[in-house]
């Protein structure tokens, strides 16, 4: 057997089951990425590993009952990162989920990243790919996904926008004042009804004229926003034009 050939069965047999990999497990091989693809590939076909996307391997975890299917955080994170880089991060209802936001689960995961891609299917789970304008970086994705939620207010299942909002306040009050001016300037990246309710929010709730100035004048002076906001939690929204 071929000395590559050979290191990447050692490697693979040395796994824990339920890992899933992919090429850059093997960078330090003296081999390419061409011949570390037939020796994957060859494992496949004899069952000590399973394709699961383009260049993506799993080493199944057997059982009485079978073969286990990865965890959906292990799936998460092939799909996500690239290199040790940040590629894409979740979002949608899964992620208002894991926020408190909504009690509902969907049956499809919604992954932010740079470009959009048809949805895949991995393992029993479904993945959608949107495209996300703002720049994804591991630093960003916090912000990211608060600004997603701001966002989805109106629409996240199970829960009306007042609700949504009290509960983002809460977790941008934990913020310092340099990361709300990160989460200022990643929001013009958003649709304009996005930087309508985070700049009332960061006028009304924390007092954050600096930066609501700065997201007011991005905005069109005709247009509306239907969030379904009350003038309770909003009192100043009349003048960003929520309705």
């Amino acid at each position: 057997m071929p000395k590559v050939a050979s290191s990447v069965r050692i490697k693979v047999q040395q796994m824990e089951p339920g890992t899933l990999f992919g090429y850059e497990r093997f960078t330090r091989l003296d081999g390419n990425e061409v011949t570390i693809a037939k020796a994957l590939s060859r494992l496949s076909k004899e069952g000590a590993i399973k394709r699961v996307a383009k260049g993506k391997y799993l080493k199944p975890r057997k059982s009485v009952f079978g073969e286990s299917r990865p965890n959906e955080a292990q799936i998460l994170k092939m799909l996500t990162e690239k290199n040790g880089k940040k590629t894409g991060y979740l979002t949608g209802t899964a992620l208002f989920n894991q926020m408190g936001l909504t009690t509902q689960m969907p049956r499809v995961l919604v992954i932010a990243t740079k470009k959009p891609l048809p949805l895949r299917k991995i393992e029993g789970y479904s993945f959608k790919f949107v495209k996300s304008e703002a720049p994804i970086t591991e630093s960003n994705i916090p912000f990211l996904q608060l600004l997603d939620a701001f966002r989805s207010a109106r629409s996240i299942p199970g829960t009306g926008p007042d609700e949504v909002v009290t509960q983002l306040i809460q977790k941008v009050r934990v913020l310092s004042p340099g990361e709300r001016n990160r989460l200022a300037e990643l929001a013009v990246f958003y649709p304009p009804s996005t930087r309508a309710l985070v700049g009332a929010t960061l006028e009304k709730h924390f007092q954050d004229s600096t930066n609501a100035k700065s997201l007011f004048k991005t905005l069109n002076p005709l247009s509306t926003y239907k969030i379904g906001i009350s003038d309770a939690l909003l009192p100043n929204k009349a003048k960003w034009r929520i309705k």
